[in-house]
């Protein structure tokens, strides 16, 4: 399984979307959920572009329909370095945010799960660890 190979060693999923399926419970961590993101962030650069942007238009084809996708990560406008990830809710995690940051050479990716507020969270969660590298704004 790719979660081994990743070291991912506190996680179960049934399916890709993380979504419950058939009331059988799916799990992780911070920490692993990071792993996940660190592989996501290094092999598949383009969907960091994507998720950099605050709007994205998918064009109709013959096969779909158009689509107008804008961030949930206000972040991406308002914070330094902020390029975005991802976010989700399930009532089992709550809110949740995977932020990727960029200063320098420096990355950080913040995980937050089960957030009261995602954005005051993760911008706390960012000082924090741009502070401690040094690189505060």
């Amino acid at each position: 399984y790719k979660r081994q190979q990743l070291g991912m060693n506190n996680t179960f999923f049934l399916n890709p979307s993380g979504l419950e399926e058939d009331f059988a419970r799916q799990y992780s961590t911070a920490l692993d959920v990071a792993l996940m993101s660190r592989y996501l962030i290094k092999n598949y650069p383009s969907v960091v572009d994507i998720s950099s942007q605050p709007y994205v238009l998918i064009e109709k084809t013959s096969t779909h329909q158009d689509y107008e996708m804008y961030t949930g990560i206000n972040l991406l406008t308002t914070y330094p370095g902020v390029l975005g990830l991802k976010t989700g809710f399930t009532p089992e995690a709550g809110l949740t945010l995977v932020t990727l940051a960029r200063r320098g050479d420096k990355e950080i990716i913040g995980v937050l799960l089960g957030a009261v507020n995602r954005r005051d969270d993760a911008k706390e969660l960012l000082d924090y660890s741009f502070k401690n590298l040094g690189l505060e704004i």
